[in-house]
């Protein structure tokens, strides 16, 4: 190998050496930048309780500044051009004893020589430049701690995002995974959200249904229930109900005659959007209930031609009977929990349930018509069961002080 060749390709290495400092400022920059930045952006976007918009302006701005930081502090510095001459003055720098040897001889090196004696110049210089480059290998310009210690700061900084993403508090592991995999992530698992109830649902015409809503999450100051009835072509909005204990809000929709679009609001936080479709299947005109109660009790046997409530003791065996407008083909009669019973048909406009009481509850009545068309036929009432009480005697007679004589009857009763 010439003496020009291997002045070249000691150039080539400090050049490297340079290229990888480079890269490495350029990825630490950019690493603790994006660590930073998710910590904003997470406190921003959960200011706004991760509300779609602010998903998005988040995740988007992240992207962003992320793009930007790898043009300007990585790829603008690797784009820029390094000409000989200039490592060569990055060595002669660091090296003063070098008098300016190896830039002259790289400067020559790209000069043709007019004569023979100027080449035989230009080779002696560079044999002397050569010489001098035997001190100051491109190991020791720049060390390896240069490079090592951006590149430690670089994937620190994306290891302390991913953990923050996967055991970080509970807004930041949520937020990172929410703002850099995907802000659709959201709207699968978010942190803050509305349980809505019944969600879609096919209703009777003009009856009644209660919308509930569950704050997740947070504990709002308002939330508002908004629909759209019908063909309106604007949305009405209303107030919900804070529930004693729970946390919970209801709404009562009532007489409904239209489908209704619907959705609940808090905070920023939004519900999915639901829709009640109505149908023209049996309706209840009444419901009756009848009380068997346990032999234990000595009560007889009770009705209530109108009723809908039931409280009763434990045991009591209960038949609650539908009374429609048209003949109902079934249906069933809907507990809160989950518990479902079959209505039979008792007469061609009566359906009953029967069964006997063991624990509170909320119930409602669902009917089917002769197309198979199901959907809720009545309000929500309430199913309270007594604890059996032990007995308890009353003074009926002779209810007032007495000062009799020892020949006066007293008579005494008891209730």
């Amino acid at each position: 190998m010439s003496v020009k060749e291997q002045i070249q390709d000691y150039i080539r290495s400090v050049r490297r050496r340079l290229r990888w400092q480079t890269i490495a400022r350029g990825l630490a920059v950019c690493g603790a930048g994006a660590f930073l930045l998710t910590i904003v952006a997470v406190l921003w976007a959960n200011a706004w309780k991760f509300s779609d918009m602010a998903v998005r302006v988040s995740s988007a701005v992240l992207w962003l500044a992320l793009g930007l930081a790898l043009a300007f502090f990585l790829v603008r510095p690797l784009l820029r051009r390094l000409p000989d001459t200039l490592v060569a003055r990055f060595v002669e720098e660091k090296h003063p004893e070098f008098r300016d040897r190896l830039v002259t001889a790289v400067e020559l090196a790209h000069k043709s020589a007019a004569d023979e004696t100027a080449r035989l110049f230009a080779g002696l210089l560079a044999e002397d430049a050569l010489t001098k480059t035997a001190t100051a290998p491109p190991g020791n310009l720049i060390e390896g701690r240069k490079i090592l210690r951006p590149l430690g700061v670089a994937l620190g900084s994306i290891g302390l995002i991913v953990l923050l993403g996967f055991f970080g508090p509970g807004i930041f592991r949520y937020g990172t995974r929410v703002l850099w995999v995907g802000w659709a992530e959201a709207k699968v698992d978010p942190l803050y959200q509305l349980q809505v109830s019944p969600g879609d649902l096919t209703v009777g015409r003009n009856s009644d249904q209660e919308i509930t809503a569950q704050p997740t999450g947070f504990a709002p100051g308002a939330v508002r229930l908004f629909a759209l009835y019908g063909d309106s072509p604007s949305w009405e909005s209303a107030p919900m109900i804070p529930e004693e204990n729970g946390g919970g809000y209801h709404f009562l929709l009532m007489n409904i005659r239209a489908p209704i679009q619907y959705y609940v609001e808090a905070d920023g936080v939004r519900s999915p959007q639901y829709r009640l479709s109505v149908t023209d299947v049996p309706h209840i005109e009444r419901l009756e209930v009848r009380y068997h109660y346990p032999a234990y009790a000595g009560m007889p046997d009770s009705i209530e031609p109108k009723g809908g409530d039931i409280v009763a003791l434990r045991g009591t065996t209960v038949t609650v009977i539908a009374h429609t407008d048209v003949p109902a083909s079934s249906g069933r009669l809907v507990m809160d929990d989950g518990t479902e019973l079959p209505l039979r048909a008792a007469n061609e406009k009566e359906l009953e349930a029967r069964w006997t009481l063991s624990k509170d509850a909320m119930y409602h009545i669902r009917l089917r018509d002769h197309q198979g068309r199901e959907a809720r036929a009545s309000q929500e009432y309430v199913i309270q069961v007594l604890a059996d009480a032990p007995p308890q005697v009353r003074l009926i007679r002779p209810g007032q002080d007495l000062d009799p004589t020892p020949i006066d009857e007293v008579v005494v009763s008891f209730e």
